[in-house]
């Protein structure tokens, strides 16, 4: 090969200093392509995502740098061991049981797109241990990982249930699960997970098939029962054996994912949630059993690795956020971080030093009226504590809220096009926004109805006394949703988009009067207002059931 040095003008031991720095950093940049990349044996491709690694409080890269982990569930491998992923333009039941992979990669660029970078997997456990009847499962696994590497995200792998489309587990393996014979299925939860020594093997052969990713996290269990400690209120049952006998477990399972040669992160939870109540702090489910778990703890849990995640779950619909003494719920700023507080979330970061994650959070969209309104601004504090301290979170659900009711999309004109409605925008706004921002992002019901985005138009339509918020219907076979309501400024007239699963879409107008009374309603079967209360009921026939969506307008 021809040189393209001119000999003749090089002399020894002159090089500068500019170009030995030029050198350094070539060599260092080399030096850092070769510890964060890793060649994946299947596809051949090769990953710029780096592993994770616990230093106190933090994760952390391979280059030190901190990482705070920021994302959304994706359901589906627990009902189907092909997944449930929607294509583009499909509707709400397409994809389900398909493999597209065309399909998975359109989701998860979605969710990239958001901001996140993690996406959380709930997954049946029978089909990854009946490989006679569910063949694809565990390919379907290694493609789905792969494609998340290749886009940059990390992804949590965790059980949900024992067999598919079926209840929670109180412990994952009998006799803490069913020996009941499921008749469609043709097996037992028991079948499944016989004892202890199934649920170890099981999370063996997980890292085995994963352990080469560096994109990957193992949660070990998902919302286990029945082994509640707790600081003040003792234990349940009334003895520790049941919480020993899981901690057991745990680390059985740890040395086993370990003796792989395993590396990756592995999730563990003390319980199914935390919640508190507000005026009596001492009345909480807390994670104090983090204290319990330290290596001078009564009960530890070690890793050799010394990568463990604690993880919680924390609903508002579940009293995570904290209760008051009369039952309504926190969603105020300084109630959000009390709740923080009481139940001990912000023990694990500060005064334990350990990292955390929360990997179920969000906001329960079947809620009406004011409830709804609080749960929204209950749901941008809480993402914004999360965002303020650094605490990494999982957002429930990637779905519509006619699937569930913590679904964060909105189907367009029956269509699946990974939309956000307004639980959607205040996770997006959050997953977008810098780490370490304490700046509060709040998307008002009313403001996504009314299409604007601005808090000051929200107050002048209450002020004139448009309406601001629907209900959902009730009594119905299945759920019907107020997709959208188009308020037209200069004819006064309103326009609500109905949509049901199952007889399509109808378009009702209402008119309002001088005084922002609905006067007239068109292509309603009934209409009931009353002026005292302002709440305008209105009952739509569809091909198959009738439906009532009431509106609650400004007084």
């Amino acid at each position: 090969m021809r040189s393209l040095i001119n000999k003749s003008v090089m002399k020894p031991h002159t090089i500068s200093s500019a170009a030995l720095l030029v050198i350094l950093l070539i060599i260092a940049q080399a030096a850092s392509l070769q510890i964060s990349t890793l060649t994946i044996e299947n596809s051949g491709k090769i990953s710029l995502i780096s592993p994770l690694h616990v230093e106190g409080r933090y994760l952390k890269n391979e280059l030190g740098q901190i990482v705070v982990l920021r994302g959304i569930n994706k359901a589906g491998f627990e009902d189907f061991p092909d997944g449930w992923w929607i294509p583009e333009g499909g509707g709400i039941y397409a994809g389900a049981g398909v493999w597209d992979e065309d399909a998975v990669r359109y989701n998860l660029e979605k969710i990239k797109e958001w901001g996140a970078n993690v996406v959380r997997f709930h997954h049946s456990m029978d089909f990854w241990v009946r490989q006679d009847l569910y063949p694809t499962f565990r390919q379907r696994v290694k493609q789905t990982t792969e494609i998340a590497l290749d886009l940059g995200l990390y992804v949590i792998w965790d059980p949900y249930s024992v067999i598919a489309n079926s209840r929670q587990y109180d412990l994952p393996w009998y006799p803490y699960v069913s020996n009941e014979t499921d008749p469609d299925l043709g097996y037992s939860e028991r079948d499944i997970m016989p004892n202890k020594t199934a649920f170890i093997e099981y999370w063996r052969e997980w890292a085995e098939w994963l352990k080469s990713y560096p994109n990957v996290l193992f949660e070990l269990v998902n919302e286990p029962r029945k082994i509640w400690i707790d600081e003040y209120w003792g234990k349940y049952p009334n003895n520790t054996a049941l919480w020993q006998e899981y901690v057991s477990v745990i680390n059985q399972t740890i040395q086993a994912i370990r003796s792989t040669g395993a590396k990756q992160p592995i999730i563990v939870t003390g319980h199914v949630d935390v919640w508190c109540d507000l005026d009596f702090p001492k009345a909480a489910n807390t994670m104090w059993w983090v204290s319990q778990v330290q290596e001078d703890g009564p009960t530890p849990i070690i890793d050799p690795e010394n990568n463990i995640i604690y993880c919680t779950h924390q609903y508002r619909a579940s009293d995570g956020l904290g209760k008051h003494s009369n039952g309504t719920r926190g969603y105020m700023y300084n109630e959000v971080m009390n709740a923080m507080n009481y139940t001990k979330i912000l023990d694990v970061i500060d005064k334990w030093n350990k990292p955390l994650i929360i990997t179920e959070c969000g906001p329960h969209l079947w809620h009406t009226g004011e409830e709804l309104i609080k749960e929204i601004e209950g749901l941008s504090n809480q993402l914004r504590i999360y965002n303020q301290l650094g605490i990494s979170y999982v957002v429930w659900v990637w779905t519509v809220p006619s699937h569930m009711p913590g679904g964060i999309l909105t189907l367009t004109d029956g269509k699946w096009y990974c939309e956000p409605n307004v639980g959607g925008r205040v996770v997006k706004a959050y997953l977008s926004a810098p780490v370490g921002q304490n700046n509060s992002i709040y998307i008002h019901p009313t403001i996504q109805y009314a299409r604007t985005y601005a808090d000051y138009k929200n107050i002048q339509y209450r002020q004139q006394g448009k309406p601001y918020l629907t209900t959902w219907t009730v009594d119905t076979p299945t759920r019907t949703l107020v997709e959208t309501i188009d308020f037209n400024e200069e004819t006064k007239a309103m326009h609500l988009t109905l949509y049901s699963l199952f007889s399509g879409t109808q378009i009702i107008e209402v008119v309002c009067g001088a005084y922002g009374e609905p006067a007239t309603v068109i292509n309603a079967t009934e209409v009931f207002y009353d002026p005292i209360t302002t709440k305008l009921k209105i009952e739509v026939s569809f091909e198959r059931m009738q439906v009532s969506v009431t509106l609650l307008w400004a007084s």
